[in-house]
Order: C-alpha cells, then structure tokens, then sequence
C-alpha cells in the first residue's frame, strides 16, 4: 500500500515539475518579447561615428553598447567600446598597437547612469581618445 502511494506521489509530483518547467519557459519567451530594442549611429565627423545599441525591459535598462568608431588608413577601427556583454558595465580601450584595456565601471545597478556618462564623454573627448589612440 505505501509502495503504490509512493508510485502515485511520483507521478503527481513528475507532472508538477514538468508544468513548472513549462511556465518558466513560456516566462523567458515572453521577457525576451518584450525586450525592446534600440539601435542606431550617430556621426561626430565624416571619418568618425558613435554607434549606440541598448535595450530595455519594462522601462529599465538591461544592456547597452556604446561605440566609438572611427576611419583609419581606409579601415573602420574600433577606438572605444562601454557594453554589458558581459553582465556588468566594463569599457575597452583600443590602441593603434592593437594592446586593449579593459576596466570595469560601476556596478550593474547603475547601468542607466553609466551608460548616459559613457555617451556624453566620447561625444566630448573623441578628438582626444582618437588622439591617444594613435599615440599607443
């Protein structure tokens, strides 16, 4: 008799599972709708552009790319990038050399802020992370 109830609690408790793992893909389907999703360039000179990507859920910024762009010797290069790619708010700096450095801004909290900064500093200082990129 108790074999029998356990067999049946299995059962029960297996479809219960099986129903949870169902809602909670139906659930990531849904987040990843209602995603949205911006993108677009905006040019600083004729040989330079700031490419900014970012994508919001539910009003919140969830993650972002900002990149500084940049025509070299007839080659687009990328000078500076600020993103999420990684979970967390990071900037890259690129050199001519091709060494990069990465250093890690904030905290993922402050994903709103960092990418407002980020935006107004290259727009600001391009002419001179264009500079120290040649330099280095």
């Amino acid at each position: 008799m108790v074999y029998t109830d356990l067999v049946n609690a299995s059962r029960v408790f297996g479809q219960i599972i099986t129903r949870t793992e169902k809602v909670v893909k139906m659930r990531q389907k849904i987040k990843k709708r209602v995603l949205k999703k911006v993108e677009y360039v905006q040019i600083l000179t004729d040989k330079d552009w700031l490419r900014v990507y970012f994508a919001t859920y539910r009003g919140k910024l969830k993650k972002f790319i900002v990149q500084y762009l940049s025509l070299i010797n007839n080659r687009k290069r990328s000078i500076m990038r600020v993103d999420t790619c990684h979970g967390y708010p990071h900037k890259h700096t690129y050199y001519l050399k091709g060494k990069q450095a990465v250093i890690v801004l904030g905290k993922s909290e402050d994903l709103a802020l960092v990418f407002r900064v980020s935006k107004q500093d290259i727009i600001k200082r391009f002419k001179d992370i264009k500079n120290n990129f040649l330099m280095n």
